[in-house]
């Protein structure tokens, strides 16, 4: 896979037949690059042709910011990428009304394993509301929902200039 159609990086091993892939990981560009070798034993065929894919809007690479809404995919700063070295930033989720409740459900999560950076969920719209959960290494974070009067669920990675990994793919969604 590709983000810019030239530097490819190995993204999957497939079981051999298979006719369909569906990419979990989306990037921080628009659209990606796939290339296919096929693989036995030791030997590596000729890459295929390039093929390009649009990306779906409904992704968001986790920024100093805020957002309304649900049904979006969250990622850490890095995208396809590990997240960057000396990093504090923290992005705030709103529901778009005042029934709902923003809700966190992490499918990967992979920060340095040497513990030296975090990833907070605070149950409000800013890092002063209540900490509700403190994550560092590989253990997936429990799934949460906001309790806070207006819904919202902020986040905050702090990396240190030490070790990186490549972050972590949630769903933000929202319950009534």
């Amino acid at each position: 896979r590709s983000l810019n159609s030239q530097a490819f990086l190995l993204y999957s091993e497939l079981p051999s037949n298979t006719v369909e892939f569906v990419d979990t990981l989306p990037g921080t560009a628009s659209s990606l690059t796939y290339r296919v070798a096929a693989k036995r034993l030791n030997k590596v065929s000729k890459y295929s042709d390039s093929m390009n894919v649009s990306m779906a809007s409904d992704t968001i690479v986790m920024r100093n910011g805020s957002f309304a809404g649900c049904g979006f995919t969250f990622m850490d700063p890095g995208g396809l990428d590990q997240y960057p070295t000396n990093t504090d930033m923290v992005t705030t989720f709103y529901p778009p009304d005042n029934q709902s409740k923003v809700s966190i459900t992490f499918s990967r999560f992979r920060l340095a394993e040497d513990y030296s950076d975090y990833f907070v969920v605070y149950d409000g719209n800013s890092i002063n509301a209540p900490g509700v959960s403190w994550s560092r290494g590989t253990q997936i974070p429990p799934s949460y929902t906001s309790t806070a009067a207006d819904g919202s669920l902020t986040f905050r990675l702090i990396s240190n200039s030490n070790l990186i990994d490549s972050g972590w793919v949630a769903t933000i969604s929202c319950v009534r």
